[in-house]
């Protein structure tokens, strides 16, 4: 289960904002992609999209579907608020849980990103591990600092 994070100078409900709408995920995607909603209905947890992008150099499509919706709620005399957001992409080769956990830190945010393999063909299963070394590794850091990049550049 893959984890990656990354400080975004920018507040929890501006980075809480981009990061939910899935349709502004080609902007900060490592590798070229395109969410698209299937329907007009608001951001919650069953919204779907449809996904076209490239994966190691082929085309995919994928099923996206929101899973966890859960802005910041800050309340007196706790810790700092948390928010989430997750999706599963459903896709030929395999099904993938991301969950995005955003904590405030000064007037910062920390974006954590899970990725969970739910579904996969044994064989990608065995090699999954050394193509996440070599490639999903630095995608992944790659992804998130566009997003970081993106969502600062909103925020000013």
């Amino acid at each position: 289960m893959p984890v990656a994070s990354v400080r975004v100078h920018a507040s929890p409900e501006t980075t809480f904002a981009y990061l939910s709408d899935l349709s502004q995920h080609r902007e900060w995607t490592a590798e070229p992609s395109a969410a698209d909603p299937v329907d007009d209905a608001p951001v919650a947890k069953g919204k779907r999209y449809s996904s076209n992008n490239i994966f190691m150099g082929k085309p995919l499509v994928d099923n996206l579907e929101v899973t966890v919706v859960e802005p910041s709620r800050q309340r007196p005399g706790r810790s700092p608020a948390s928010s989430r957001f997750g999706f599963i992409a459903r896709g030929p080769q395999a099904v993938v849980d991301y969950v995005f956990t955003l904590r405030a830190d000064g007037g910062d945010t920390v974006v954590e990103r899970t990725t969970t393999v739910v579904e996969m063909p044994a064989f990608l299963k065995l090699i999954f591990p050394l193509i996440y070394a070599f490639v999903g590794r630095k995608s992944d850091e790659n992804s998130l600092q566009q997003f970081k990049a993106r969502v600062e550049a909103i925020g000013k």
